[in-house]
């Protein structure tokens, strides 16, 4: 794909039209603006349209193209040129519908994030910042007070986390520093706005949403508690009844939990890998409800492997402690009725009731949530989930509270995702090649490369016929003689003698 311009591209986007059809936007270094409409065919891409958006060279780089807005007949991206915002609107083909404009006196834009689906958050390099609204006609500009550090700094960038309630703003220095004599590095703020809409505590409480993209909701309420001389005024308050709580609300107990004991006794808490609950009361809840969506989702199978048969074994009686430990007047609570049905879907199940230590064969005979070792002493880690023995190099683990999880689990979920923290549990990135796949399609760049190999084994065999020829010339008899030379007055005679 060729252009009908010799300028360098800075920006480019690749938004979806509809099923292998797509809109390439490219920003170029002298201000325009093209968009690309490609369809997918079997095997090949063919161009089908070019769109002239930005089509006069304005000298003004093109530093950012975001998707902005869409909707079922529109959509909109914005364009940052040196101090101008673009707001372009194209239908589901890519033709240009309209534009706005707007201009912030000062210097360039520097960074843009979005808020929500009319809101923009704007900074520019002058340390300035501004919410920009869309509406249907115009673009309205706010300016806003903030209390970071603006004297001789530039605003580099801004971002936002998925929680869209925090911010990050990234400065530098205006000036070139002697970074031998004054180190002077960039500086990251993470701030937030004043209002309902991004109170952390609120957003955290908001329904439909999940713990997995509001951590640094949570995260914001650990750092203000302490940095506060009484933080039991900044920590929310505790619900005592968390039986009727949801999975997302037990996690946030549980958590909040932790984060009072750990203010309250000024002592960090280095494993909270167990399974039971010493930190909070909402934490074997949240292993019911998650154990219990497990065991009904493999019961549904018609195929059982034998370690699915022993993890649901172990469920089984971890739902039946739970359940013995539990009256009557508890039969309203979600988590009994749930292991209650768990037991009631698995209960015909043939499984397997024996465990044997991987390590060395012994059996096992103690519960899998109570004691990790095995009758000779061998420590067996257990799966977060399913309560197995982990004695292998390939299993994920949770990059937060470090749970490990059994790669069984792989072949079940789509995302394996820890239970406690609700974020994608990640395999050891420091152990090489736990994966088929990695042995497949990668290189190993320990071994020495094809060509040296050759060349190497060119050299051997060279060497292996030169010393081929050199024995054939010698003598072959293992008998070794030395040459005496005696010289008398007339003649010279030769004597050969065994050495």
């Amino acid at each position: 794909m060729r252009f009908d311009i010799n300028v360098k591209i800075t920006k480019l986007i690749w938004i979806n039209l509809d099923i292998n059809k797509y809109l390439i936007i490219v920003g170029f270094f002298d201000g325009r603006v093209y968009g690309v409409q490609i369809n997918q065919t079997n095997d090949s891409i063919i161009q089908q349209s070019l769109y002239k958006y930005e089509s006069t060279p304005d000298r003004m780089n093109v530093s950012l193209i975001q998707e902005f807005k869409r909707t079922e007949k529109e959509i909109n991206f914005v364009i940052a040129k040196s101090y101008y915002l673009i707001i372009v609107t194209v239908d589901n083909d890519g033709k240009l519908l309209r534009q706005k404009y707007i201009e912030f006196a000062g210097f360039l834009i520097s960074g843009l994030t979005l808020i929500n689906n009319n809101q923009l958050l704007i900074s520019t390099q002058d340390s300035k910042m501004y919410l920009v609204t869309s509406t249907e006609s115009d673009l309205i500009t706010e300016s806003i007070n903030h209390e970071m550090k603006a004297s001789k700094v530039n605003f580099l960038g801004l971002a936002h986390a998925p929680s869209s309630a925090t911010f990050v703003n990234v400065t530098s220095p205006n000036v070139l520093y002697d970074h031998l004599v004054n180190r002077e590095p960039s500086t990251v703020y993470f701030f937030n706005f004043k209002g309902d809409e991004w109170d952390h505590w609120k957003v955290l409480n908001k329904k439909g949403i999940t713990l997995g993209d509001h951590w640094d909701c949570l995260e914001s309420i650990r750092i203000r508690a302490s940095r506060d001389p009484t933080p039991e005024q900044i920590l929310p308050a505790i619900p005592e009844d968390v039986e009727s709580l949801s999975t997302h609300e037990l996690r946030i107990v549980m958590w909040l939990t932790l984060i009072t004991e750990v203010m309250k006794n000024k002592k960090l808490i280095k494993k909270i890998d167990n399974f039971v609950g010493e930190i909070s009361e909402a934490q074997p809840l949240i292993f019911v409800h998650s154990a219990t969506e497990f065991m009904i989702k493999i019961a549904k199978k018609t195929l059982l492997s034998n370690e699915l048969k022993l993890c649901i074994h172990f469920l089984r009686l971890y739902m039946e402690v739970f359940l013995a430990g539990e009256d009557e007047s508890t039969d309203k609570n979600s988590a009994v009725r749930q292991a209650k049905n768990a037991l009631r879907a698995t209960a015909k199940l043939n499984l397997i009731e024996e465990e044997y230590c991987n390590l060395c064969g012994e059996m096992v005979t103690d519960l899998p949530w109570n004691k990790p070792t095995c009758p000779k002493g061998h420590q067996l880690p257990r799966c977060a989930i399913t309560l197995l023995q982990i004695t292998c190099l390939k299993y994920r683990n949770c990059p937060n509270c470090g749970r490990i999880f059994h790669p069984l689990l792989d072949n079940e979920f789509g995302d394996v995702k820890c239970l406690y923290c609700d974020i994608p549990a990640i395999y050891d990135n420091r152990i090489v090649s736990v994966g088929d796949e990695v042995e497949k399609n990668y290189r190993n760049l320990s071994l020495r490369p094809l060509s040296e190999l050759e060349n190497s084994k060119m050299l051997e065999s060279e060497n292996a016929l030169t010393e081929k020829r050199a024995k054939k010339r010698k003598t072959n008899n293992g008998d070794t003689f030395t040459l005496i030379v005696n010289k008398n007055d007339e003649t010279i005679t030769e004597t050969w003698q065994e050495f």
